[in-house]
């Protein structure tokens, strides 16, 4: 749809444009669709841009005049006038939404609230709101603000709507009523235009969500976990006495597409080798942890990785936040829940009621307590499980893994395959995420109480590009590998494994991104080789 378009069924719109262009001379330019790969540096460095959320939502990105990048959400927003007529309609809605059955689901509730509104609101000129007793009269315009402001209070998620309705929102950060910010997957961390007008107000907007979700925020318990609409996880903290800036709260959004394996390679988050190598220890029962440290990308190249799991394979995931999207058919996804006693469900619980449920992968969304021995548990039963880990290191990895209070035997940490190292930094202001190293657990030396490691991958952080140092020396691939997929000379294996990387290169050439295009594709060819592909792939010659 043309700018001109979108500009006209949205005055909203067009009055913030015609504001910002006579404060600032500029007009900002217009995405349809935002992506990290067409953003240029120097956008990036002094950004200027809008793009749509949803139908009436607009999300402009600009560099302020005192040098700083801002968040700005355009929605259609009422006046103090249209306020008051706003609030008579809620008034003659809610007097006769007595008589009405009671919605079964959010499409029903939709169609209540139009027909409500629709019967207390008038078209007509008149423009003294108290001379008609029965029904509001509204302009156009004023209806559909009323509209969107009724159903982004009652259904929606209120004053978050903006920032819950943007797919390139990560986390969003309170600190207050007057301080929320967000974590943006192409421009970092930035301050919003979105306020709540007092700690009051704030304090009334996280007791409601937390009467949606079931979860009993009050002063005696000050500290909860509450599930969003959209599987999003808020952690609240209620209570002034214990947040000394006011109310805050934190939400780890919900991503409904994930990073595709195709998208983490042009990013440079792994290579192409890196992924085929992955690709074939997971189609072949190969368990691994992704290690790393906050934020820096463990999960989304865990999300990523499922693609290499056969879509006929029964996947369970057990986490905290719903962070996890399996793409295969059958797909058991639990979750924990705090509470007191027997009500608690809790990580250790997920992962025997997942020994219990026969699966093929176990997929944790992250192990941090006693839930590990069961994990490791769980591959000595012949079940394969990917999950992350904070640790920077092997070392680190396996000393979070042996001490208190995850208190794994070190005996059992041969169990585990291979160990991926993820890292956060930033390139030219911008924050990069790399996989640094690969690390294949060889097994448990009685000799020196230790464990044997073999790095197969390494990063160049001067260079910032992908070593392969397994080559004819990679463990998992020779004596595991191979071996399952039949190869007589185990030495072949390097030969598919480049093949793959040459058709994950393919993908990324032609620009295909989409989360579950990648994923269709990776299955078609485990399915029916070569032939199963769209396209063709040059014979590879072994590197």
């Amino acid at each position: 749809m043309k700018i001109e378009n979108i500009i006209n069924k949205n005055p909203h719109l067009m009055k913030y444009l015609i504001d910002f262009k006579r404060d600032t001379g500029t007009i900002p330019v217009f995405y349809e669709k935002l992506s990290i790969f067409n953003i240029s540096d120097e956008e990036f460095k002094t950004p200027n841009l809008i793009y749509p959320v949803a139908d009436d939502i607009f999300i402009h990105i600009f560099l302020h005049k005192k040098k700083i990048k801002k968040y700005h959400a355009i929605e259609p927003e009422l006046t103090q006038y249209e306020q008051k007529k706003f609030k008579k309609i809620m008034g003659l809605i809610l007097d006769d939404s007595v008589n009405e059955p009671i919605p079964n689901n959010d499409e029903e509730l939709y169609k209540l609230i139009d027909k409500l509104l629709r019967k207390n609101t008038t078209f007509s000129t008149e423009k003294n709101i108290f001379k008609i007793k029965k029904v509001v009269s509204v302009t156009k315009n004023e209806f559909k603000k009323s509209k969107y402001t009724l159903k982004r209070n009652i259904t929606g998620n209120g004053k978050l709507e903006p920032l819950m309705m943007d797919e390139y929102i990560e986390d969003i950060h309170c600190v207050g009523s007057r301080n929320i910010s967000i974590i943006h997957k192409i421009f970092g961390m930035l301050e919003t235009n979105i306020r709540f007008s007092s700690d009051v107000s704030l304090l009334q907007y996280l007791a409601s969500a937390g009467d949606k979700s079931g979860s009993g925020m009050s002063e005696g318990n000050p500290i909860v976990d509450v599930t969003m609409k959209d599987g999003s996880r808020m952690n609240v903290v209620f209570s002034n006495v214990i947040s000394r800036r006011g109310p805050s709260f934190t939400v780890r959004k919900f991503t409904k597409l994930p990073f595709s394996i195709s998208e983490l390679i042009k990013l440079g988050t792994i290579n192409s080798e890196i992924a085929a190598y992955i690709w074939l220890c997971i189609q072949n029962g190969m368990s691994m942890f992704i290690c790393g440290e906050t934020a820096s990308g463990k999960t989304s190249l865990l999300n990523s990785f499922l693609s290499f799991i056969d879509s006929e394979a029964k996947v369970f995931t057990a986490e905290e936040t719903p962070e996890i999207r399996a793409p295969q058919k059958v797909w058991q996804q639990l979750l924990t829940r705090t509470g007191i006693d027997t009500s608690e469900v809790s990580m250790y619980k997920l992962l025997r009621t997942a020994l219990r449920s026969r699966p093929d992968y176990i997929i944790v969304g992250e192990i941090r307590g006693k839930e590990a021995t069961t994990a490791f548990h769980g591959i000595q039963t012949g079940h394969i499980v990917l999950s992350t880990i904070h640790a920077s290191s092997v070392k680190t990895m396996i000393q979070r893994l042996t001490g208190k209070p995850i208190s794994v035997p070190l005996t059992f940490i041969d169990n585990l395959n291979i160990s991926l190292f993820m890292q956060a930094s930033y390139k030219n202001g911008k924050l990069i995420r790399r996989c640094t190293n690969i690390e294949e657990i060889e097994g448990y030396v009685k000799e020196y109480n230790g464990i044997a490691t073999r790095n197969i991958f390494q990063l160049n952080t001067i260079k910032d590009k992908h070593i392969f140092r397994g080559m004819n020396n990679s463990y998992m691939l020779e004596t595991k590998v191979a071996s399952k997929m039949g190869y007589k000379n185990k030495r072949d294996i390097y030969t598919e494994m480049f093949k793959r990387a040459e058709i994950l290169d393919e993908i990324v050439s032609r620009k295909i991104f989409n989360y579950f295009e990648v994923n269709d594709l990776i299955q078609s060819y485990m399915k029916k080789g070569l032939s199963g592909l769209p396209f063709s792939v040059k014979l590879y010659m072994m590197k």
